[in-house]
């Protein structure tokens, strides 16, 4: 049996495991997939009992992270490993972490985590990890709580059951800092969440959420994310197949009223998210797009106010709190009306009066 209680004023863990440099490739190609196939190591775990507590003061984690207040206390007997807690003070706020790894058989492992992390700065984890200008403030809290068995990475992940949320509240994006001419997902939604992006030196971040439910290895984000800005909100819907690593997200941006953001310009945003988590592919949403037509045909065809007025004013501002939304509750009930929706009843008004127009004109409606 091991026994040790260990104490250090500074570790830095970036130097013993550096980060990982861009994609995994296999004989000179993009690995296929992100999560290995190879058996766990679990026989080793059967060789020794230990028991072990770690504090550190201060330490550097992959990627320039940097914690405080490190405190480890872990247990491994009899093939079962036990983490309870992880803990430390990071970015502005904690995390602590509880594992189980229990691999007694020797082939196939039980595993139990809950991560729950509060008051972490969005904006302070990327100053430590080299971005320094990109984003300010951004409190954060994290929830995560999983389960699942296998004999392997793959097979784990391909079991899970569990949650994951994250919530990000107000922070300030600088978008000098952020590189539009790139093709990656990353510059593609920031053009999204602020057309106006190029103009504007900041980007008003209220609120972000990222929600999934897990079974049986398939996580759903039934309407789970969402991000909300001065400008723009972006809605995510889709599911990942932990099994395949298969992804299929729609992801739509809708424009805050009164912005004149054109409903070409909102048809040709509606972006799917497709591929796997190694190899993901973006593109137009094609079935959402038919449908924003297809609706706008119809309003067209039968002068409905409501439909109208909605699909050529602001078609996609239905759900007014998208994060709230994504995070499984309902909308804030107003008491009074909005000024905007005052502007939107105006413009419906017009639209009708046009709609009616159009109506007589071709001799529909009689």
């Amino acid at each position: 049996d091991l026994r040790a209680n260990l104490t250090s004023d500074f570790l830095d863990i970036s130097a013993l495991v550096p980060a990982a440099k861009g994609s995994k490739k296999t004989g000179g190609k993009k690995a296929k997939r992100l999560f290995s196939d190879d058996p766990l190591p679990l026989e080793d775990l059967r060789v020794v009992n230990a028991d072990v507590a770690v504090k550190v003061s201060r330490m550097v984690l992959p990627g320039g992270i940097k914690a405080e207040n490190v405190l480890l206390k872990t247990v491994l007997k009899n093939g079962r490993l036990t983490v309870q807690p992880l803990s430390a003070a990071l970015a502005g706020g904690t995390v602590k972490v509880d594992a189980i790894l229990d691999g007694a058989t020797g082939k196939t492992a039980k595993l139990d985590v809950k991560i729950k992390a509060g008051g972490l700065r969005a904006g302070l984890l990327a100053k430590d990890m080299g971005t320094t200008d990109v984003l300010s403030g951004g409190k954060t809290s994290i929830d995560i709580v999983l389960n699942g068995r296998g004999g392997s990475v793959r097979k784990l992940m391909g079991s899970l059951n569990g949650k994951v949320k994250t919530v990000v509240g107000e922070a300030k994006i600088k978008n000098t800092e952020i590189n539009w001419a790139g093709a990656d997902f990353l510059s593609q939604l920031g053009q999204a969440i602020n057309p106006m992006a190029k103009k504007d030196d900041y980007t008003v971040l209220k609120c972000g959420v990222v929600r999934f439910e897990i079974t049986n290895g398939i996580a759903k984000a039934p309407k789970g994310i969402a991000i909300e800005t001065d400008k723009m909100d972006v809605i995510g819907d889709g599911a990942i197949d932990l099994k395949t690593e298969a992804i299929d997200f729609s992801i739509r941006p809708q424009a805050r009223q009164g912005l004149g953001i054109s409903l070409g310009d909102q048809v040709a945003d509606l972006v799917r998210l497709k591929g796997t988590l190694a190899d993901p592919k973006l593109g137009l949403d094609e079935e959402q797009a038919v449908k924003a037509a297809a609706e706008v045909g119809a309003a067209i065809a039968t002068g409905g106010v409501s439909i109208l007025g909605t699909v050529l004013f602001d078609k996609l501002n239905a759900d007014e709190t998208p994060c709230r939304t994504a995070l499984g509750l309902g909308p804030v009930k107003s008491k009074a009306p909005k000024k905007s929706d005052t502007k939107a009843s105006d413009t419906d008004k017009f639209l009708n009066d046009a709609a009616e127009g159009l109506k007589g004109l071709f001799g529909l409606g009689k």
